[in-house]
């Protein structure tokens, strides 16, 4: 059976948002979506919450999961790439005997995120040529119409397809950034020749791409919750 090791990232200092990591959605602080959708998937052997904040280590401790280390400050600025608190992480637990096949990061604040979604991660980095994965959704505006100001005008970023009916251009995605999951061998190599990551799609449907990152994503993702349109 893979192990695998799983890291909700929540550092403290949300600036849109006030603790936005453990403000109430739906009845309860929303990392507890998070954690119960990991929890119920059963796919982790170790799930651990990286954060600098013992407020929400309080939060969570009703939960059996690892919280034994706070993330160091210099790991937890905005700038921080979460490249190297999955490295940070990887060489405490290994510090301490612990080792993994699989690290995957979930978002703290991913309520509309499924078991099943993260199941389908699971098989779709189990597959021999897959050495990675991560969430996407399907742009519903095509880039190839898209416009630029300049002179107070718009001018068509790519001429040749203002012409072409939307039935003959490429479906196009975007990264979510709600999801992801590598090979631990894969992304140790990869981090430590400085090379970009293959990723395979994991594919979520609309209402699931909503990143909350302002109170109007928090208030639609509320409706959209509500009304289970993620299901």
């Amino acid at each position: 059976m893979k192990k695998r090791l799983l890291i909700i990232p929540a550092r403290a200092g949300s600036k849109r948002i006030k603790n936005k990591n453990f403000k109430i959605f739906s009845g309860k602080p929303i990392i507890y979506q998070t954690i119960n959708t990991a929890l119920k998937s059963k796919l982790f052997h170790t799930i651990h919450v990286s954060t600098d904040s013992l407020k929400l280590l309080n939060t969570i401790k009703k939960f059996k999961i690892n919280t034994d280390f706070l993330r160091p400050n210099f790991l937890s600025t905005d700038k921080t790439p979460l490249t190297k608190v999955i490295k940070f992480v990887l060489n405490k637990l290994e510090s301490d005997n612990q080792f993994f096949d699989q690290v995957w990061i979930f978002m703290p604040c991913s309520p509309l995120v499924l078991k099943k979604n993260l199941i389908e991660g699971s098989r779709i980095l189990d597959f021999k040529k897959n050495s990675a994965f991560t969430s996407v959704a399907e742009n519903s505006n095509h880039p190839e119409w898209s416009f630029f100001i300049k002179d107070k005008f718009l001018h068509p970023m790519n001429k040749n397809s203002l012409s072409k009916r939307s039935q003959e251009l490429k479906k196009t995605y975007f990264d979510l950034g709600l999801l992801a999951g590598w090979k631990k061998d894969y992304f140790l190599q990869n981090l430590k020749k400085n090379k970009k990551y293959k990723f395979s799609p994991l594919i979520l449907n609309k209402f699931q791409s909503v990143d909350i990152d302002n109170l109007s994503d928090w208030k639609f993702a509320e409706i959209i919750y509500k009304h289970k349109y993620h299901l």
